[in-house]
């Protein structure tokens, strides 16, 4: 094995060729390794705070998350590296994802999940689109590491924080994924993206997204927001939309509720 240093000093030790870093000992002790060694070199969170006050909240959050990849990638993007992407494959598939499929995974982060889900899908068949441009270079790290070019992931940054999906460029999908997004987003925001999904999701598509509960939308920490299902409901009504509540199925490995959401014209949704 090379050994050599991060950008911040820390150590670093490059996996033998052939490994793969997600199924490893190493993967889990280097994870270890960065995190013991950025409790002492991260910022402070009074820095962290002003973060949120000298900027608008996507760009400060951007900056934010491009910290905590600095600190340690694996738990930058949420906890249970190793389980939480297995998971939402496999959930996904049992609800009708297929290798055909064009899958868009809107906050992607580290690739958490996404690694599992493009070598399910078809070369080409897997976007990630993240606003952290650091959570993406680690991605194409991981990417490269794990010896998947051949699946031809298409990593997009999506530089100007925007909710409109521009950044896809016109692309569209048969199922669309944002894990851990909402529960970071504003009533606002999200409001915003589901004005714009009509354009992206394709017909028989499906919207997937995990939120944490609450009576009301409210703010309960720096970058942590909470909505109640109904508020997803009337989003999802104004724009012709079904929506399901699975949080019972989906079962998260964490304490997120589930939901899918497709068009009001299709075929509904089968009882759980």
């Amino acid at each position: 094995m090379s050994h050599s240093e991060n950008p911040d000093g820390s150590p670093s030790v490059a996996p033998e060729v052939g490994s793969s870093d997600q199924y490893t000992q190493w993967g889990r002790f280097r994870s270890v390794l960065r995190k013991g060694w950025r409790r002492f070199t991260g910022p402070s969170n009074r820095k962290i705070k002003k973060l949120y006050e000298e900027h608008d909240y996507l760009e400060a959050y951007a900056r934010h998350t491009d910290i905590r990849v600095h600190r340690d990638p694996h738990a930058a993007i949420g906890a249970n590296w190793y389980e939480h992407g297995q998971h939402q494959l496999s959930f996904l598939v049992e609800h009708g994802l297929k290798p055909e499929h064009r899958l868009l995974d809107f906050g992607c982060g580290c690739l958490r999940a996404g690694r599992y889900f493009m070598r399910y899908l078809q070369p080409g068949h897997y976007t990630g689109v993240d606003i952290s441009e650091s959570v993406l270079e680690f991605g194409r790290e991981l990417i490269r590491e794990n010896g998947l070019e051949d699946h031809k992931p298409n990593l997009i940054h999506n530089a100007d924080r925007s909710l409109d999906f521009s950044c896809c460029k016109g692309a569209t999908f048969d199922r669309i994924q944002a894990y851990s997004v909402f529960t970071h987003l504003d009533h606002n925001h999200i409001a915003e993206f589901f004005s714009h999904l009509d354009s992206v999701l394709r017909p028989g598509g499906v919207f997937f997204f995990s939120y944490n509960d609450s009576d009301d939308s409210c703010q309960t920490g720096l970058k942590d927001f909470r909505h109640p299902f109904s508020f997803f409901e009337e989003l999802a009504q104004k724009h012709g939309f079904e929506i399901q509540e699975m949080s019972k199925a989906f079962k998260d490995p964490g304490t997120q509720n589930f939901a899918r959401v497709q068009r009001n014209t299709e075929t509904p949704f089968p009882a759980l």
